[in-house]
């Protein structure tokens, strides 16, 4: 086997082992994103059998039952941002190594095509962002019911009347902050591709075997 045959040969193996990376890592992220739509899914669900049965008794509505679903809108928010981290984690690792395989830089690129691109531009940017607050609006939606139902029974505002008031406010708070945290998916994407990046980097250095190619926005920074 002559050298340019060698040279052929290992080419296609590192391309055949890029394809199964590539093919990993999505399917990784796939099932994130999966699993995050099967928890909006089941919180809705969950919070609205709560809030029924909470209506469905004879007589007032207990308030505190209102507060039931903030213990799962705050977890399931938790687990969702979390999932929504994850993907861009994986695709901050794709956008480092899409380099190597030009065919797999369009979908990770700055060049690439927007999945809201086929939209109007106000349209797709409000879906963009709403799209990311529905636990924050089920938390809001809880909170109207919750004192809708408790300025009913309150005669006279008193400490346990402030503290009482005050949870709903706190509880939609703290999804609001868990929801911030993965709210830019790009600026979280970008820095995960930074890491991946300089990982890349260091087994490079020392493992002379491993081959460093740019990133396309190293490119055209130099250009």
């Amino acid at each position: 086997m002559t050298n340019e045959q060698e040279e052929l040969t290992t080419k296609n193996r590192e391309t055949e082992n890029l394809i199964r990376d590539y093919e990993m890592i999505t399917e990784k992220k796939r099932a994130a994103l999966g699993i995050r739509n099967n928890l909006l899914t089941f919180s809705f669900t969950a919070v609205l059998a709560v809030i029924g049965v909470a209506f469905a008794q004879e007589g007032e509505v207990n308030p505190i039952i209102l507060l039931l679903p903030y213990c799962l809108i705050v977890l399931f928010t938790a687990r969702i941002t979390y999932y929504r981290i994850q993907s861009a984690y994986y695709d901050g690792f794709l956008k480092a190594h899409s380099s190597s395989l030009s065919v797999f830089s369009g979908l990770t690129g700055k060049d690439g095509v927007s999945d809201l691109g086929g939209v109007n531009k106000i349209t797709g940017w409000m879906i963009g962002k709403l799209m990311n607050f529905e636990m924050l609006v089920l938390s809001i939606a809880c909170a109207v019911l919750f004192y809708v139902s408790y300025s009913v029974e309150m005669q006279d505002f008193s400490m346990r009347d402030w503290v009482m008031n005050s949870l709903p406010i706190i509880f939609s708070l703290l999804v609001f902050a868990i929801i911030l945290t993965g709210l830019d998916y790009r600026k979280i994407k970008d820095r995960y591709e930074k890491e991946w990046s300089n990982h890349k980097f260091k087994d490079a250095k020392h493992n002379p075997s491993v081959k460093m190619e740019k990133s396309h926005d190293e490119v055209e920074d130099e250009s």
